[in-house]
């Protein structure tokens, strides 16, 4: 993965929340300053218990000019900085929290965005796993590494200052010679230096390859609880509950011995920073001695030492940190780079009229990784209002010819044209606008039937959706479900019969009143009688739009005209009854349909 498309994420997200980086920023350079007061007041404190005149303000702040402050004040004022300094640090803490979040929101959405404009093909090659992965931990883990890395770098560098001058005036303040001081100063930062990095070296390469495993394992998981939650009832009515549950947990344990693996090299590269502090702080003492510095300056000497480690320290978790997000950034930036496979075209002029003239020309198409053509050499056109049955056998390209008028495909070969333009020249959102489609797994959303009806419909009043329940015989539901339009439908339209859900979904496709009718079998499944109902209120639906039906019962549609597909080519044409007694594949294909009523499959 290039670290440009990288680098040009970080920048976006970075401009976009500006004003919460910079914040940040100022806070963390801030506070250190503010939490370091109390220790360098020390020796302040220390003088002014044996002095009748107090102290010098100037000795505990730089600003505080000659004035002079009793035991009292002093201590008061310390307590007052060390609630300032809380304070700060809670403001600071909030920021950082506020930021992550607003990172997080900012890579969902637009992930999210660039997601819902590629197309099926691209979801059912991608799978689950690594799309919910990207909308869920890895923007967490990049809100978490940029949110906090701005901060923490200024707050190393500014700690690292701060704690060093405090080191050092320790020192100096002792009566220790100001090259001393210097030198010590120096030596302490190198040493912390060199040490944290060999620990960040050590540590950072393999937290970030463990990442890489760990995330892996993570996807494998979620697509594997997604396809088995979406699958519950078929579990079930196999009893195999006890195999997926065990299948689950191999799954879901390898991750979480993945996110330890990572966990534990993170912790290493902090464990061993503690080990300097172990080591220098008796190297420290033993040095202010050799110096002859008083056993006093060891107040000021050794916080000092510890707080400049813990800065110094912040940078090897910096490094650790970016090598443990770069999987996750990659991974978004990759998923954000990938071109839309069916894209507006340049130019691309809108529908002004749609009369529904459809023209499907010499189509040759194969979904990818197959051997043949689903489609090869299709060849028919559909006048303006007319109904049209398409049928055929399993794998014959009935709903692919659907498909491929939506764009959720292009053909290899051939064209399919709208009123005698070729769809490809259509805006995306036009087209889909114009022909609308209604699948026999149409879905309804966890939301009211209102929200559902108005999905890609705009701000249709309220009259247009109860006319459009009307036309596809959904009213019904509106009294059964309790509140009409305001009623809510249950995750998965659990609320809903199988027939319930297609006239509500085909009440959502009337809503938008589409020049274009394409249903997809929306009578499989059902019992008899209700498949010929629907059937009959589908043909009153598509009165005054062109209508495409892919169908295993023309018999009952009572089309304008019957379009049988064979070898993805058209082997007949003609009305329901001149192929019944003229084409005999046709009456086979027919006749076992009849027996298996509500069976079958689209292509």
């Amino acid at each position: 993965m290039s670290g440009d498309a990288r680098r040009r994420l970080v920048r976006l997200l970075v401009r976009r929340r500006a004003g919460l980086f910079v914040g940040t920023a100022i806070l963390a350079i801030v506070v250190p300053v503010v939490a370091s007061t109390p220790v360098r007041a020390i020796p302040a404190v220390a003088a002014a218990v044996t002095a009748d005149d107090g102290v010098g303000l100037g000795v505990v702040v730089p600003w505080g000019g000659g004035g002079m402050l009793s035991l009292g004040a002093l201590l008061g004022l310390l307590v007052g900085i060390g609630l300032f300094a809380a304070v700060l640090s809670l403001l600071q803490g909030m920021l950082v929290a506020r930021l992550n979040a607003r990172l997080a929101a900012d890579v969902r959405i637009r992930l999210t965005e660039h997601l819902l404009r590629q197309p099926p093909s691209y979801h059912q090659r991608v799978g689950p796993g690594p799309l919910l992965g990207a909308l869920t931990a890895d923007a967490e883990m990049i809100a978490l590494h940029l949110g906090n890395l701005l901060p923490a770098a200024f707050g190393v560098v500014s700690g690292a200052i701060v704690w060093s001058l405090t080191l050092g005036g320790g020192l100096t303040g002792a009566g220790v010679a100001t090259g001393a001081a210097a030198l010590v100063v120096g030596a302490v930062f190198v040493v912390l230096g060199v040490t944290n990095g060999l620990a960040a070296r050590l540590t950072g390469r393999r937290a970030g390859s463990s990442q890489v495993q760990a995330q892996q394992a993570r996807d494998a998981a979620l697509g594997a609880i997604t396809e088995t939650l979406g699958a519950a009832d078929e579990i079930q009515a196999n009893a195999a509950e006890e195999e997926e549950t065990e299948r689950l947990a191999t799954k879901i344990s390898e991750m979480a011995a993945r996110q330890e693996r990572v966990a534990a090299w993170g912790t290493l590269g902090g464990s061993l920073t503690q080990v300097v502090v172990v080591v220098a702080v008796p190297a420290l003492v033993v040095t202010a001695t050799l110096l002859d510095a008083p056993a006093a300056a060891l107040a000021v000497v050794l916080p000092s030492l510890t707080f400049l480690q813990a800065a110094i320290g912040s940078a090897t978790g910096l490094w650790t940190q970016v090598r443990m997000t770069r999987p996750s950034l990659d991974r978004a930036a990759e998923l954000l780079a990938e071109k839309p496979g069916i894209v507006d075209p340049a130019g691309a002029r809108p529908l002004l009229e749609v009369r529904g003239a459809l023209r499907f020309r010499e189509l040759r198409f194969a979904y990818p990784g197959a051997e043949k053509a689903v489609l090869d050499g299709a060849d028919f056109e559909v006048a303006a209002g007319r109904t049209v049955a398409i049928v055929g056998d399993g794998g014959s390209g009935k709903s692919t010819l659907l498909k491929l008028l939506l764009r959720f495909h292009d053909p290899d070969a051939g064209a399919v044209t709208l009123d005698g333009r070729d769809v490809r020249d259509v805006p995306l959102r036009e087209l889909r606008r114009r022909v609308a489609m209604l699948g026999q797994h149409s879905r309804l959303f966890a939301r009211s039937v209102r929200e559902n009806l108005r999905m890609g419909a705009g701000t249709v009043s309220d009259e247009k959706l109860r006319a459009a329940c009307r036309t596809a015989a959904a009213e019904p539901l509106l009294a059964k479900l309790g509140g009409g339009l305001d009623a809510a439908v249950d995750p998965g339209a659990a609320n809903l019969s199988g027939s319930e859900r297609r006239r509500l979904a085909l009440a959502r496709v009337l809503a938008r009143d589409p020049a274009v009718l394409l249903l997809d079998e929306p009578e499989v499944g059902l019992p008899q009688a209700m498949a010929e109902q629907l059937l009959k209120d589908v043909r009153a639906a598509a009165s005054g739009r062109t209508c495409l039906m892919v169908t295993h019962r023309p018999d009952l549609l009572e089309a304008d005209e019957v379009v049988f597909l064979s070898g993805g080519r058209v082997a007949a044409r003609g009305t329901h009854d001149e192929l019944a007694r003229t084409c005999e594949p046709y009456g086979k294909l027919l006749a076992r349909r009849r027996e298996g009523a509500g069976e079958g499959g689209g292509a």
